[in-house]
């Protein structure tokens, strides 16, 4: 059912049905807050595109707003690799590459989110 709602939004967004969008990718965060662990990359992925359909509508605060809670879901995700990475035992290389990917995703996100304060 998540994975549904999460292809709806994005083929709606694709077709510039912002609003449709939203209502999707809501419908999707609602079900992922039910049974995902609070720093689980999807939430984040879910606000990023929320921010992205509402950045296309013009409702840029929305838009901070979600930008700014994936950027929040990706720092706990990062703050628990960290954790995990430490507790591991042999090679971390599997934790440090998934925390240089969300680096570089973080500044991405920090783009949009200047983006949509210039308007």
């Amino acid at each position: 059912m998540l994975h549904r709602h999460i292809k709806l939004g994005e083929v709606s967004a694709e077709s510039e049905n912002y609003i449709q969008a939203v209502e999707e990718f809501w419908v999707c965060l609602n079900l992922q807050e039910q049974y995902l662990d609070a720093h689980d990359c999807l939430l984040a992925e879910t606000h990023y595109q929320l921010g992205l359909a509402y950045g296309h509508n013009t409702q840029y605060g929305e838009a901070v707003a979600q930008f700014s809670k994936s950027t929040e879901i990706t720092e706990k995700r990062m703050a628990k690799l960290n954790e995990q990475m430490k507790e591991a035992e042999g090679s971390p290389t599997e934790y440090k590459t998934e925390i240089e990917e969300l680096k570089e995703l973080l500044l991405e996100i920090r783009e949009k989110i200047e983006e949509a304060k210039e308007f």
